[in-house]
């Protein structure tokens, strides 16, 4: 889980996208059920540039894609459920909750080889709000989080029912994945003595030159903070 801080204006595509439909006139609603090519293609790559091409949930990296697989297989999510959304006043309107920026993430696929398994996104239920929130601003994931032996796990009862029963972070194939990216940094570390835990601290905290950061980088920063002397 990443802390994700959203753009203070909306990203240029969900921009024309909403002018587009005003420009038609006649009253012509405004919702995410209408956002298409190319909006939606540029909207996604605006997210991932956000979210340093990591999965707002699972923090998966989505850059592993190849441009056409991951436009088409990548996921927006509405952190407000869409299907609440279309209840509130605001629907249909430039100002609707669906369309907000602040309100959407974008997600892996939220499946893998098992096609009985799966996670974020894909396994939310339709009408439930998230006590987990990436994009607070004042979330901070060493205030509420830890790692076990890559298992996510929280004290807080409504986060950790979200975990592991909503978005199914915890599910076999995330554990295994998460231990495999955290034993290779094991092995690339230098002797105790050489170790610079300040150097790895920024270095997993801080986007590369490409913007992006490490798969799992939250997981690894925790084992640097509570680990490394």
């Amino acid at each position: 889980m990443i802390n994700i801080t959203k753009l203070a204006i909306e990203p240029e595509p969900l921009e024309e996208f909403k002018i587009s439909t005003q420009l038609l006139g006649n009253g012509s609603p405004c919702n995410y059920d209408l956002l298409r090519k190319p909006y939606m293609n540029n909207y996604k790559r605006a997210l991932l540039e956000e979210q340093h091409y990591l999965c707002a949930y699972c923090n998966r990296n989505l850059d592993e894609y190849s441009e056409e697989e991951k436009l088409h297989h990548l996921k927006i999510e509405h952190w407000y459920p869409q299907s609440l959304c279309k209840l509130d006043t605001s629907y249909n309107t430039i100002n609707g909750i669906d369309v907000s920026h602040k309100n959407m993430l974008i997600v892996c696929p939220g499946k893998n080889v098992n096609p009985d398994f799966t996670h974020c996104d894909t396994s939310r239920s339709p009408l439930r709000k998230l006590n987990i929130k990436p994009q607070h601003p004042s979330y901070l994931f060493e205030n509420v989080f830890r790692y076990e032996s890559g298992l996510l796990k929280t004290e807080n009862q409504d986060m950790s029912i979200d975990i592991n029963q909503e978005l199914h972070l915890n599910d076999d194939m995330l554990v295994y994945r998460r231990n495999i990216v955290l034993g290779q940094f094991k092995s690339l570390l230098p002797p105790k003595n050489q170790i610079d835990k300040n150097h790895l601290l920024r270095k997993y905290s801080t986007p590369n030159r490409e913007n992006r950061k490490s798969e799992y980088c939250t997981m690894i920063i925790y084992f640097i903070s509570n680990n490394l002397n």
